[in-house]
């Protein structure tokens, strides 16, 4: 058994649900009370209770650098849902090299997506907000380890790669 291959995969599975999680709350930084995501904010009307509204119902104008980081963040989540099913055929088809060339090359394409949309976001989040009480919140870190384990996800499936591959599909 692929110690190596196993703990790949297993990466890559923390990395798409945390990508999930990065990507659905609202929960990128705050202002005063209000959280903001990159699909929807959300106001505190009393004490532990919020209303949530998506940007385009709310009157709410969408910034580029976060409408570009919506989408370098689900481009990653995609690029991760694949790396994963692609691990996960490995376990059927263990000497077939390209499959994983293919996972890693999915895996590092989604952290760098995902490392993308972070600088996309930091940049514009401190030229406007560095001293005003903004803070950065769960889902912007959230983002930073799914592309940190998608990262290590990567490398782990060329490390994974036996020596004795088939090199095509060619010669099956």
């Amino acid at each position: 058994m692929n110690v190596v291959l196993i703990v790949a995969n297993i990466l890559c599975v923390l990395a798409f649900l945390l990508q999930v999680l990065c990507v659905a709350l609202p929960h990128w930084f705050s202002v005063n009370n209000i959280y903001f995501g990159l699909w929807e904010y959300c106001a505190s009307v009393s004490n532990d209770n919020y209303v949530c509204r998506l940007y385009s119902r709310g009157g709410i104008t969408v910034e580029d650098y976060l409408a570009a980081t919506s989408a370098l963040e689900v481009l990653s989540l995609i690029l991760l849902l694949v790396a994963m099913v692609v691990g996960i055929l490995i376990f059927c088809f263990k000497y077939i090299m390209p499959l994983y060339i293919v996972a890693a090359i999915l895996s590092l394409f989604a952290a760098l997506s995902g490392l993308i949309g972070l600088i996309v976001f930091g940049v514009e989040y401190d030229e406007g907000n560095s001293m005003d009480g903004d803070n950065l919140h769960a889902s912007f870190y959230l983002a930073v380890f799914a592309t940190l384990f998608a990262l290590i996800a990567g490398i782990l499936f060329i490390v994974a790669k036996p020596k004795s591959a088939i090199t095509s599909f060619e010669t099956l």
